[in-house]
C-alpha cells in the first residue's frame, strides 16, 4: 500500500469506510452513487440501493454522517454529480482506497 494511500485511510472515519465499502459493493444496473436526502430534522443517506443511513432528530449520528461525507469529498473519494449536491459518485481514487479496504 502506498504511502499516500495509507494517510488516506488513517483520516476515514469508520462511517466513511462503512459508506465506501457499500458504496462499492454496487449491485447490477446501480452505480456507485452516493444519494443524500436532506430535510429539516431528516437526513438520509442511500447508497447501492440500499438505506445506509436515516436520522430523525439524532443530531449526534446525523453529525457523524455529514462528517463521514465531508471526509470523502474532501479527500477525492467522492464528488458531487448534481448542482443541488445531493448526488456524488465515487471517484477512481476512491474505487482503490475501497479495494484497499476490502482486501
Amino acid at each position: 500500500m502506498s504511502f499516500q494511500a495509507n494517510t488516506i485511510i488513517d483520516r476515514l472515519t469508520d462511517d466513511a469506510k462503512n459508506l465506501l465499502k457499500e458504496a462499492y459493493k454496487n449491485s447490477p444496473g446501480i452505480d456507485k452513487y452516493i444519494k443524500i436526502f436532506r430535510r429539516p430534522g431528516l437526513l438520509y443517506v442511500i447508497t447501492n440501493g440500499k438505506e445506509f443511513y436515516i436520522s430523525e432528530g439524532d443530531m449526534k449520528k446525523e453529525a457523524l454522517v455529514e462528517e463521514a461525507l465531508e471526509i470523502l469529498e474532501n479527500n477525492g473519494l467522492m464528488e458531487a454529480d448534481s448542482p443541488s449536491r445531493d448526488l456524488f459518485k465515487i471517484t477512481a481514487e476512491g474505487l482503490r482506497i475501497t479495494k484497499i479496504l476490502l482486501d
